[in-house]
């Protein structure tokens, strides 16, 4: 309980290999503890919820590891490999890419 009333947020970072070859590009987690979150980090049988929440609630910037992968190979600044290789969940990755009309 103490957790969910003094945590601001967690950001959890990668480097991954530029799809050009030149250098790293960023990857991050982003999670800030709204009312919501701190409410899933008191209650542990809504724990597993805080990762629906990072990816419904881009208002406030926050989103999963696989969301931002997903994002930076649109953007081609990783290649499709590289995100599949670093995903957390490489199904869920390729369902984000597909969906929103990019060949996996």
């Amino acid at each position: 309980m103490q957790l969910a009333e003094t945590l601001v947020g967690i950001v959890s970072q990668r480097l991954l290999r530029r799809s050009d070859g030149v250098g790293r590009v960023l990857a991050l987690e982003i999670m800030l503890n709204t009312p919501l979150i701190q409410g899933y980090i008191k209650d542990e049988d809504k724990t597993p919820l805080i990762k629906d929440a990072l990816m419904e609630d881009d208002i406030r910037g926050m989103h999963t590891f696989d969301q931002h992968l997903a994002q930076l190979y649109r953007h081609n600044m990783i290649s499709i490999d590289e995100a599949t290789d670093a995903a957390t969940s490489p199904h869920e990755l390729k369902l984000m890419v597909t969906r929103s009309g990019y060949a996996y």
